[in-house]
């Protein structure tokens, strides 16, 4: 599961509702969750991210994620 997916489901959103609430499609979005879409903007994840309602440190593991080449794998906070 990506950081982007665990997010999303966590917070009870499908695809769709994602893209509505950030402006992005749902077909990017299952892109990025595929790892289809390795690099996206910082500008994209950050619409994203408030679209998510995350909090500072969530943002941050979820541009680390993209900044690795992925938005990657889900990890738990403090581990490697």
């Amino acid at each position: 599961m990506t950081q982007l997916e665990f997010l999303r489901r966590t917070r009870g959103l499908t695809q769709e509702e994602l893209a509505r609430r950030s402006g992005a499609s749902a077909k990017s979005i299952a892109n990025l969750e595929r790892g289809h879409w390795a690099r996206p903007s910082a500008q994209y994840l950050e619409r994203l991210a408030e679209a998510l309602e995350v909090d500072s440190e969530e943002a941050t593991r979820l541009l680390e994620a993209a900044d690795a080449g992925a938005v990657g794998r889900h990890r738990e906070p403090g581990s490697r």
